[in-house]
């Protein structure tokens, strides 16, 4: 079955309901975050304890920069991989009839399978 999602005018709403919603890019943050914080445990506790030369407040913010990158790739991913879950008219009227939480927990939910 072929994704049209280039190809339709209705992308368009996706983005207005979805990428641009405060509310739906808040509840798919709060997601990602609970989805990933184990990932940013093993990559970032031993990095925060190898580099012994910096000081307390350049380790904090290097941990700070690394799990803000995680959360906005994560993000990221989450918005496209369901952008192209949409495949039929059907799903679209389904997904765009959810509340602005509901939609959020669902594209923060993309990346439970993924790892």
């Amino acid at each position: 079955m072929k994704n049209n999602n280039l190809e339709s005018i209705e992308n368009f709403s996706y983005l207005k309901n979805c990428v641009l919603n405060g509310t739906v890019m808040f509840h798919a943050l709060i997601q990602v975050l609970k989805n990933t914080y184990i990932i940013f445990l093993v990559l970032a506790i031993p990095a925060y304890f190898s580099t012994s030369n910096l000081g307390m407040i350049t380790k904090a913010i290097v941990l700070l920069i690394i799990f803000s990158a995680l959360a906005v790739l994560g993000l990221i991913y989450c918005y496209i991989k369901q952008w192209f879950y949409i495949k039929t008219a059907q799903e679209g009227n389904y997904f765009f009839t959810m509340s602005s939480k509901e939609k959020g927990v669902v594209i923060g939910n993309v990346l439970k399978g993924s790892y």
